[in-house]
């Protein structure tokens, strides 16, 4: 991650009104992640972008336990379902990371 969380939103004026996306760089001074304009819902957009880190990172966290009680307790609870849902999180983390 290049920017530092908590990212936030902020309202920006230029031309137009827009949302600005920050976080915090390695000085710790606030540094622009993205810009979205505002059109229509946008805000609910820049919240679930700034969110982005934390959602990334809640994810890790809940695969690892997942993962966890699927390896100790599978045979006993919907393994098919929890091998799909252990996929889908891992795809979800790569994409998060570019990897």
């Amino acid at each position: 991650m290049i920017t530092k969380k908590p990212w936030k939103v902020t309202k920006k004026k230029d031309k137009h009104e827009y949302l600005c996306i920050v976080g915090t760089n390695d000085h710790g001074e606030e540094c622009p992640v993205a810009n979205v304009c505002i059109v229509g819902n946008e805000e609910a957009n820049a919240r679930l972008i700034a969110a982005a880190p934390d959602l990334l990172e809640a994810m890790k966290e809940l695969f690892e336990q997942c993962a966890m009680i699927h390896k100790y307790y599978g045979e006993n609870y919907n393994q098919k379902e929890a091998d799909a849902a252990i996929s889908k999180a891992e795809q979800a983390i790569a994409k998060a990371e570019n990897r």
